[in-house]
């Protein structure tokens, strides 16, 4: 389906039109581990708080029943773990005796929050990156991007290179959570995130999806009353994460 927030160029426009794919050495650059170095991060207490630790032991525990691990192997990868919990979780079938579906879905969100929480800590601004965008953005092109990842570092560097000048457009329908349209600007970036973003929330009852350029909704409850711009047949009291 063709996004609505599409502008099409005049026919006089002179910009050249390029395309770029970026996968995980595009995020390496600002600071995020490859996916090899996530389990080795998985254990670490990413913040002080109660709710880290508890994080941090409830995946040490299951590490510990379902992989036999213990301290001095290395680390299942982050894949290898999530497809035994999503093959158990999705067909609804124990694992083990300690796990069954609804304990499997609930340590799935505790890895998704403590992988976001990872890649929170972890980014820093880069400077390639940068350089990247100024000589895109400023020397004629009309860039669109293909992204692997589902971080929002490429987002980020757009806000602080672009200043506000161009708009994202996702090319999937989506909405701005805050309400209001994607973007009041008429110069747009198509940004073609193939495994989805990490700053989108899915609405079951709406069928669409919203965003917001600097958050990671995946990792917050939001009150469901912000969605009824769109969304007025939910009941109110549900949330959406």
């Amino acid at each position: 389906m063709p996004s609505r927030n599409v502008i099409p160029p005049s026919s006089g426009s002179d910009k050249s039109y390029i395309a770029l794919i970026l996968d995980a050495g595009f995020s390496k650059c600002a600071d995020l581990p490859l996916q090899a170095d996530f389990s080795r991060a998985l254990l670490d207490n990413i913040e002080d708080g109660d709710l880290n630790r508890t994080i941090t032991s409830a995946l040490q525990e299951f590490l510990q029943l379902t992989f036999g691990w213990c301290r001095s192997d290395d680390l299942p990868s982050l894949e290898a773990i999530f497809t035994l919990i999503d093959l158990s979780a999705n067909t609804g079938h124990n694992l083990g005796f300690s796990y069954p579906p609804k304990k499997l879905r609930a340590l799935r969100r505790l890895l998704i929050y403590r992988v976001f929480s990872i890649l929170d800590q972890r980014y820093r601004e880069s400077k390639e990156i940068e350089a990247l965008l100024k000589k895109l953005l400023g020397h004629g092109y009309h860039p669109a991007f293909v992204v692997l990842n589902w971080d929002i570092v490429l987002e980020r560097h757009l806000e602080n290179t672009a200043q506000g000048q161009y708009g994202i457009d996702y090319c999937v329908n989506e909405f701005p959570w805050e309400g209001g349209e994607a973007t009041d600007t008429g110069s747009m970036v198509s940004l073609i995130k193939i495994h989805g973003s990490s700053n989108w929330v899915y609405c079951d009852n709406c069928r669409q999806i919203f965003f917001d350029r600097y958050k990671k909704y995946r990792c917050t409850l939001k009150p469901v009353s912000l969605m009824m711009i769109y969304c007025s047949s939910i009941p109110s009291g549900r949330e959406v994460n």
